[in-house]
Order: structure tokens, then sequence, then C-alpha cells
């Protein structure tokens, strides 16, 4: 309630939901996940702000979760905007597909900050998504696409960054696609 509503030290699961919308928010030290999705549709993720996250405990193999899981996990569902949300250092911040066999639809990223960032901005599996007004800066690699994904980047801004935009294609996946429009990248 108020403008400093925050979540400190958890996050929000969602599976198998319908119309749901997490708004004016701040996350930050979360352990795993700040918002995990799978399933469902109908999902607005709107004016948060998403710090790094904190995991003293990490006991997975790749032991790569001392800065929480992800920001924003979205794996198996449909219809979902994430808009006017500022990621802070994030790790992994938009994770969109959880494995090369997820599908998901109808995606669309605007009007975001993502400041100093790692990776995922977003990373896209099996999805279609359109992209833009979004503002990147130094953050390492942003736009990452694979596995039969098809992306309309438009209109973003990347300022110091490293790898802006990856397209992987395999044997399996040769369709995957970023179409780029007046995007501006500055070094």
């Amino acid at each position: 309630i108020g403008e400093e509503a925050g979540i400190f030290q958890w996050g929000f699961s969602f599976s198998s939901c319908a119309n749901i919308a997490v708004k004016n928010l701040r996350f930050h030290d979360y352990t795993e996940d700040a918002i995990g999705i799978e399933g469902g549709s109908r999902f607005w993720l709107h004016n948060n702000t998403y710090d790094i996250g904190v995991n003293n405990w990490d006991l997975s193999d790749e032991k790569d979760k001392s800065d929480g899981d992800g920001a924003t996990d979205f794996k198996n569902a449909s219809n979902l905007t994430i808009s006017y949300c500022r990621y802070n250092n994030t790790h992994k911040s938009n994770l969109i597909g959880g494995s090369d066999s997820n599908k998901q639809w109808n995606i669309t990223l605007h009007h975001n900050y993502y400041n100093q960032c790692s990776s995922r901005l977003p990373l896209l599996r099996q999805a279609n998504a359109h992209i833009y007004n979004n503002y990147y800066y130094g953050c390492s690699v942003c736009q990452d696409i694979r596995a039969n994904a098809f992306v309309l980047s438009e209109n973003n801004y990347f300022e110091n960054c490293g790898n802006t935009q990856i397209v992987t294609t395999t044997t399996t996946y040769t369709g995957t696609i970023i179409k780029s429009y007046n995007d501006i990248y500055i070094k």
C-alpha cells in the first residue's frame, strides 16, 4: 500500500492462473524468483521494481543462484505483458520459456528500464513477442532469442551494452528470428 510497497526476501508463484496483475511493488533479496508464472493466461506485470536477489543457500548444480534465480520467469503460458518495470543489477531478468519444448505466446515487453543487468532481457524460447520502447543501460546480454522464437524489436535503446541481440538456431530450431526496427545502439 502506498508508494513504497515492497516484497522482501520472497516472491510470488502462479500456476495455471488467469487474469493476474502485479503492480506497484518493489522486490529485493528474493531467494528464487521474484515472480514465477507457469501455465495460465493473461498476466500483467506493471510498474514494478526488481532489485538483485540474495540466495546464501544455492544448492543447484550450476551454482548460479547466489543473487536469486530470476526476477520474472514465465513458462507454458500466454498473453503476458511486462510494462514500465525497472530491473536493477538483476542477474537473470526475464526468462520466457523454461526449455526448448515449453510454448508461450503473445508476449509484450514495453517501456521497461534494464539497469546494468547481466542476462535474459529476455531469454525467449518457443514464443512470439513484441519488445518495444525499452531502455537497456550497461547490460551484458540483452535480447537472447532461441528455439523458434519470433520477435519484433522496435524503438529500443541500447546504451553501453555487450551483446544486444543474439539469435541462436540449431538443426532442430531453424526459425528463430528478430526483426529489429528503429532500435538504437550506443557504445
